[in-house]
């Protein structure tokens, strides 16, 4: 597992404990205006906390996208992704796949869940401010990360990240709280 850094800092732990939380139904939100700096790094502070009580993905997604999205040669892409829980779903079936997840705490444990998958390679950056170069993905997927992206760009940046004819999935957990999946080509 290779782990490179694309960004500098993170929002202060005085500024992630400031976020405002509400319960909504049975989820909760983060009202956009008092997001840090650095959407998506707010669990960075209690990574191994959030680990271990986060709920793990169901095995059969990583075995109805992969189909769906007919990778040939190419490698996957996983945005936001966390602490691993959907990476080694899908790095279990062997495919080369980058994880771009924005917290350099939370990808500490991503680094150590992924560690058995030569084929991974973890890369510290807001999807928003990442690089993918000349490389162009058979498929992007976000498990439960997509909100945390700019809604302004991050259609278009998938658009760019994924070759022409890849896939794009979308999902969440836990399932009976879930939107449904969205897999588009």
């Amino acid at each position: 597992v290779s782990v490179s850094r694309c960004i500098s800092g993170s929002p202060s732990a005085e500024r992630a404990r400031a976020i405002n939380v509400q319960k909504k139904g049975t989820g909760c939100r983060v009202d956009s205006a008092e997001r840090p700096e650095t959407p998506g790094t707010v669990f960075g502070e209690v990574a191994e906390q959030y680990d271990a009580a986060r709920p793990g993905y169901a095995q059969e997604v990583a075995a109805a996208v992969l189909p769906y999205a007919d990778l040939g040669d190419r490698p996957a892409v996983e945005i936001g992704a966390g602490t691993g829980k959907t990476s080694v779903l899908f790095a279990a079936h062997g495919i080369p796949l980058v994880c771009v997840e924005p917290d350099p705490r939370m990808a500490e444990v991503l680094h150590r869940t992924t560690a058995r998958y030569p084929q991974v390679q973890i890369q510290v950056s807001r999807f928003e401010q990442w690089e993918p170069g000349s490389r162009r993905f058979g498929l992007l997927f976000a498990a439960t990360s997509w909100h945390w992206l700019d809604p302004e760009r991050r259609w278009e940046l998938a658009r760019a990240a994924v070759k022409p004819g890849g896939a794009v999935a979308l999902f969440w957990n836990p399932p009976e709280r879930a939107l449904p999946a969205l897999l588009l080509r």
